[in-house]
């Protein structure tokens, strides 16, 4: 499993998580719709940013994932969060109830 992959799961749990778990959904759903693209992008951000923080660590290492920590490895950190934002939207597409 590679990061983007990790990422893009990440990513797509986190908006069934905030569209079908009760406690979540409803402290979620009621929130302006700026509130929640705000709540969703730093949480994106956030699990990005501990992946390959992790990755780039050595942290993940046993599982094979090698992260270059320069500016090759910001690229990628980058495309890491393009790939969970990317997951996160169409998940919310397919999956929202109204």
């Amino acid at each position: 499993m590679t990061t983007e992959v990790l990422l893009g799961i990440g990513g797509s749990l986190l908006s069934l998580l905030f569209e079908w778990v009760p406690g979540f959904k409803d402290w979620y759903i009621p929130k302006d719709p700026y509130m929640k693209r705000l709540i969703m992008i730093l949480l994106l951000l956030a699990g990005t940013v501990i992946v390959f923080g992790l990755a780039c660590s050595g942290v993940l290492g046993a599982l094979n994932w090698k992260v270059v920590c320069d500016a090759e490895g910001a690229w990628a950190l980058f495309r890491l969060f393009l790939v969970a934002s990317t997951s996160n939207q169409v998940t919310h597409l397919l999956v929202k109830k109204s």
